[in-house]
């Protein structure tokens, strides 16, 4: 008589991440991680919508004006579309009414001339795209109530 040669046994069902995904699972994967994601972000504070419950509107005191640097042309100090370079102050206040706090946006730098001339029509590239005023919030804001 001849042996019959043991089949393998298949791995556990916990195992299921260890096989490969077809299409359908990845399709399923996907479908599953929008719906967390859009859950998600229906449950969190969108600032668009306000500031979170019982948070007052910003009044003029939290708005900063922008300051255009006038004479920074004649050092060669430009924007990258030859706008004058500009900047958003307010002064500290309390114990803090001596120091700084220097926020610099994100956004790094341009890698490329076509990368250089796309953000030059942004506000990261041109102080004629910066908002004239903005809300100072958090750190940034001079209401002791947000910032200590």
């Amino acid at each position: 008589m001849m042996a019959i040669p043991a089949r393998p046994r298949p791995p556990p069902a916990s195992w299921w991440w260890w096989r490969r995904w077809t299409k359908r699972d990845w399709a399923i994967a996907a479908v599953a991680v929008t719906a967390f994601l859009f859950l998600l972000s229906s449950l969190s504070d969108d600032p668009r919508r306000g500031r979170g419950a019982g948070a007052r509107p910003p009044d003029a005191a939290d708005l900063v004006g922008l300051t255009l640097l006038r004479d920074a042309s004649a050092k060669g100090a430009l924007c990258l579309d030859g706008s004058a370079p500009a900047y958003h102050f307010s002064k500290g206040f309390g114990s803090g009414s001596d120091s700084w706090l220097i926020h610099i946006e994100g956004g790094g730098w341009c890698s490329s001339i076509s990368s250089c001339s796309s953000r030059a029509k942004t506000k990261l590239g041109s102080s004629a795209y910066m908002e004239q005023q903005v809300s100072f919030a958090g750190i940034l804001s001079s209401e002791p109530s947000q910032n200590p």
